[in-house]
């Protein structure tokens, strides 16, 4: 399953006009299910990968705008990946970058490891393990500006985070899925079918 963070901000200028609510893929991860052994494998490919020119990037070369800039857009994207890496993809979910700060809140908070110091433009993060509510969780996953390394190590962050949003959700109750349902209908695109999807979820908390 192809995964995407679509990054819409109106107040960035993504698809040519200043009305846009277009956004690119800044986070593109490929998830294998191995449902037999119960098994989830992860490939975070980060965003500044470059592509080449078989696909319109608007002239940076880089993966994240190939969903945005190519009339196919998710699909695309999932052509690219399985032409370029040789992985096999049966479906996508694109989920709306807006909706993580909704859904940290809704979970009363998410509690995450954070390794080192951080600090920039006001927000701040110390060092151990913590429970973050939703503004925090979006600076810390973020945030690159600070590092050397960029997004690579933004990357390395990110799994922090998933780590913590995955223990949450294998202690969520049926009371926190119906809180959350609302904003995966509002946020949340796939073309998995309706019996698939729910084989899936049903493998992810196994």
């Amino acid at each position: 399953i192809l995964v995407c963070g679509i990054d819409k901000d109106e107040t960035r200028n993504y698809g040519g006009s200043s009305s846009s609510n277009d956004g690119m893929t800044d986070m593109i991860m490929y998830v294998n299910f191995n449902v037999k052994e119960k098994k989830i494998n992860m490939l975070q490919i980060p965003r500044d990968t470059y592509v080449g020119e078989e696909y319109k990037t608007g002239g940076t070369g880089k993966i994240n705008a190939v969903a945005l800039r190519n009339e196919g857009g998710i699909a695309d994207l999932a052509k690219l990946i399985s032409e370029q890496y040789k992985l096999p993809i049966d479906y996508y979910v694109t989920i709306d970058m807006q909706s993580l700060r909704e859904i940290v809140d809704l979970f009363g908070g998410i509690e995450v490891y954070v390794p080192e110091y951080m600090e920039y433009d006001g927000s701040i993060l110390y060092p151990g393990l913590q429970t973050m509510d939703g503004n925090a969780v979006e600076f810390f996953v973020r945030n690159r500006k600070t590092y050397a390394q960029g997004d690579i190590k933004r990357l390395d962050m990110q799994r922090y985070f998933y780590q913590g949003l995955f223990a949450r959700i294998r202690t969520a109750t049926v009371w926190d899925i119906a809180k959350l349902t609302p904003v995966a209908l509002k946020y949340v695109t796939t073309d998995m079918p309706g019996d698939v999807l729910v084989s899936v979820g049903v493998s992810f908390l196994q």
